[in-house]
């Protein structure tokens, strides 16, 4: 038997394979988003049927947007997937800036702000990066609840977290390569960042 026909044979399985597997996650996050959805009382959008869903409304009275985004993260255009969980926060900082988790530290340092935060005056981790144009509204912002809320959300194991801020908006953004395919599992999270959004609202 010609050996390229072999080898053909097992690519074409493979490729199959790959596809059915990623149907199988694709359909059951489909299932488990719908579930949470339905559950918490959020808009849900199933996407078409190769694509992911989404789900929107608030949460603890927080604006909120899950959804799954495609990033480039080389210049030879390799792609990867996220989930993102995103809440508006209705809190103003009043300066532009940033704080990150130490899986988030390369993209805080990419933002065009002044400088880096020095948090010798709060109980932040010292893996957490702050950066900002003015320290001072940063500083008066992270009161001691604050501090232990960021400790705990940007220490979550696979998952990056940034509070991201201007002087109009400010927003609680996590992101994972976890597709979240399993119900219990989403609401648990969803619920846990929510109470903690609210702490970093107040």
């Amino acid at each position: 038997m010609n050996i390229w026909f072999i080898l053909w044979v097992f690519l074409t399985i493979f490729v199959f394979g790959l596809f059915f597997w990623s149907m199988l996650i694709l359909f059951s996050q489909k299932k488990a988003w719908r579930i949470v959805a339905e559950k918490l009382k959020l808009g849900f959008d199933g996407g078409k049927l190769t694509t992911s869903p989404s789900l929107s409304g608030s949460l603890k009275s927080l604006p909120l947007s899950v959804y799954s985004e495609e990033q480039t993260i080389n210049e030879n255009g390799t792609k990867r997937y996220r989930t993102i969980f995103q809440f508006q926060l209705p809190v103003q900082i009043n300066t532009s800036g940033v704080i990150a988790s130490h899986d988030a530290r390369n993209f805080a340092l990419s933002l065009a702000v002044k400088d880096e935060v020095k948090m010798e005056q709060t109980s932040l981790n010292p893996s957490i990066t702050v950066r900002a144009d003015n320290a001072e509204p940063v500083l008066a912002y992270l009161t001691e609840d604050k501090c232990k809320s960021l400790n705990a959300i940007m220490a979550i194991s696979g998952i990056a977290c940034i509070l991201i801020f201007d002087e109009n908006a400010t927003f609680l953004r996590f992101e994972t390569p976890d597709a979240f395919n399993n119900a219990q599992k989403l609401e648990r999270f969803l619920v846990k960042a929510a109470e903690h959004a609210k702490v970093l609202s107040a």
